[in-house]
């Protein structure tokens, strides 16, 4: 009887000590600053179950039992809340989001960036918002898309002339292309990190230049690689016989956003008839988007 007795408390004990090595199932998270507006937040805060989007979803938790959509709710007193959630990385499915919404008296005052916020109780690093089981909601950062840097003519020119100084010092030179007149031409950028490009705007093989009868051109990109920077060039035909109105149209390739103040509307630039001078635009690719400027 001793014997059975000494066994079941090893069995409890080994059934303890299994129990506690088992990562914790739940994360406990707080906040102590949202503020609404200038003012610390008073209403509720809600923690909706859902996927990717905020689309609502149900879930079972770790352990075991199914959460509904219901959202998990706290009361929030001068910004300060505190509420226990599932550790995502242990729900079923695996990291289930949660679409986090804040009332109070002045309306709802979470924008865009909380509708997959995921409570775990590993930190993935020092300065994840998530600690020991401990996830602060001051710390944590909205996913939101990645936001555009807009250059104005001053920056855009200064970048590409730092660059093009770095490049001659380090014996590299422009790749400088000639574009064919065309009604559209395509500027392919593939494997280069600098390049340049003449668009003429007037019939190149005639002398002196004339018009070739295209009033409107569509520039498009091609092979561009994220970091690239391209230049180029603009010539309308000046004093030349057959002066017109013509426009350069911004085409497929990238996302082109234009520094507010300069020359295009949309993506076109318009070239007045009696322009007799270059236009430079100067672009850096991020990856989606030509970010750049045009400048005469």
């Amino acid at each position: 009887m001793k014997r059975t007795l000494i066994r079941i408390a090893l069995v409890a004990f080994g059934m303890f000590c299994l129990y506690a090595l088992l990562p914790a199932q739940t994360v406990t998270v707080t906040a102590s600053n949202l503020q609404d507006g200038a003012s610390p937040a008073n209403g509720t805060i809600y923690w909706k179950p859902a996927v990717q989007g905020g689309v609502s979803a149900s879930y079972r938790k770790p352990g075991g039992g199914i959460a509904t959509v219901t959202p998990v709710s706290a009361a929030v007193s001068n910004g300060a809340f505190s509420l226990t959630l599932p550790d995502t990385t242990l729900t079923t499915p695996q990291n289930i989001c949660f679409s986090v919404s804040l009332n109070t008296s002045n309306g709802s005052v979470l924008g865009a960036g909380y509708s997959c916020v995921q409570p775990h109780g590993t930190a993935v690093g020092s300065n994840d918002w998530c600690q020991a089981g401990v996830c602060n909601f001051d710390n944590y950062t909205p996913s939101l898309p990645v936001q555009p840097i807009f250059y104005g003519s001053p920056d855009m020119m200064t970048m590409w002339n730092t660059l093009v100084s770095a490049n001659i010092a380090a014996g590299n030179t422009l790749t400088p292309v000639t574009l064919t007149d065309a009604s559209t031409v395509t500027f392919n950028a593939t494997n280069a990190t600098l390049n340049a490009a003449t668009l003429p705007l007037y019939n190149s093989t005639a002398t002196p230049p004339t018009s070739d009868g295209i009033t409107a051109r569509t520039i498009n990109m091609t092979g561009l690689v994220t970091g690239a920077r391209f230049l180029i060039v603009i010539n309308p035909m000046g004093a030349a016989a057959g002066t017109q109105t013509q426009t350069v149209n911004f085409g497929s390739g990238c996302v082109w956003q234009f520094a507010p103040g300069v020359n295009v509307s949309g993506n076109v630039l318009s070239i007045p008839p009696w322009a007799n001078w270059s236009y430079l635009a100067a672009f850096v690719y991020d990856g989606t988007n030509c970010i750049g400027t045009v400048v005469d």
